[in-house]
């Protein structure tokens, strides 16, 4: 989250152009003194310029309804984690699907689709990435201002990220896992092959394409159905993307291990990794558990008060379907 605040002057001169607002948000895990460090020297540098003060704000109460206040109502969403470390992460989805711009380096869910998509940040070194970044503030401030660019960008990102975050891709990835050699992936969508044998006839095979009603049954020879591929029209690009990715990677880890350096972490011994891997799993598995907010004593008694009514009405409905069944059964049967 630190990386747009390193060099204050540009990040000032980006938002005083366009009068746009900067909102940083969520929670510090507990017990995570390192980070709360940083958020706090950040602040504190903040504080000092009247400008930044008045228009980068911090929010430390982030729930799901400031989540949704945020996708729907921001311009762009920055997301810039280190490449290598971000497990998915599921807010740019939102925010792609509320029109925002999205900037981002290319990694966790952001890389299922290719760099030309969005507005992304790639560079060697922590300082290439920063200026990306700002490139791609400036980009996205000018988009806002010009209609046609806004549109163009809108466009690249819901075309290649819709597929991707959308109830079909779920259906596709369900069926290749259950059913990998009983169905295929064509442009028109998905098409299931439903083989029906008999032993006395040949299989029949009943083509359903998504979208339309089922075609005629028709009697073929039985063959095996192979999956087709999804053809890439532009390898060479493809190609060039996973190397720089690798590039990325192995740069973010070369970081990583000159930070701990710096700060003094040593591996543990061999022998003891297991017993400090289990440790740790332990300590923020705990750190977890102290994030959980429990109901205080009035949601309580409000959860408990509406299962016993909900109880209660339930019994009057069976006592009385009861007593109707009764008395209809008696009268059929004198």
């Amino acid at each position: 989250p630190e990386l747009p605040f390193k060099n204050l002057s540009r990040l000032k001169q980006i938002l005083e152009s366009a009068n746009a607002h900067y909102i940083l948000a969520g929670r510090i895990h507990t017990g995570d003194d390192t980070m709360a460090g940083k958020l706090y020297k950040l602040l504190d540098e903040i504080k000092k310029d009247e400008f930044l003060s008045s228009h980068v704000h911090y929010i430390a109460d982030y729930d799901e309804k400031l989540a949704y206040g945020l996708s729907c109502g921001s311009n762009a969403a920055i997301n810039v984690p280190i490449v290598g470390l971000e497990a998915c992460g599921t807010s740019w989805m939102k925010d792609i699907a509320n029109l925002n711009l999205l900037i981002s380096t290319h990694d966790g869910g952001v890389a299922d689709a290719s760099y030309d998509n969005y507005l992304s940040v790639r560079g060697a070194s922590e300082n290439d990435e920063l200026e990306e970044l700002y490139r791609r503030m400036e980009e996205a401030v000018n988009a806002w201002q010009n209609d046609f660019d806004l549109e163009f960008l809108m466009q690249k990102q819901l075309s290649a990220y819709i597929p991707v975050i959308s109830g079909s891709r779920m259906m596709r990835d369900y069926l290749d896992y259950l059913f990998p050699a009983y169905y295929t992936i064509d442009k028109s969508g998905i098409r299931l092959f439903l083989i029906t044998r008999s032993k006395m006839a040949k299989p029949k095979i009943t083509r359903i394409k998504a979208g339309e009603a089922s075609k005629e049954t028709k009697e073929e020879e039985q063959t095996p159905i192979t999956r087709k591929k999804v053809v890439v029209k532009d390898k060479k690009l493809e190609k060039t993307n996973r190397k720089e990715d690798k590039k990325a990677a192995k740069a973010a880890k070369k970081e990583a291990k000159r930070q701990a350096k710096e700060n003094g972490e040593k591996k543990p011994f061999i022998l003891f990794r297991p017993f400090v891997a289990l440790f740790r799993y332990i300590r923020d598995s705990w750190r977890e558990i102290r994030q959980v907010r429990w109901p205080n004593r009035k949601a309580t008694w409000k959860m408990v008060l509406a299962v016993l009514v909900y109880t209660a009405i339930f019994v009057v409905i069976i006592m009385l379907l009861d007593m109707f069944f009764t008395w209809l059964f008696s009268i059929i049967l004198g």
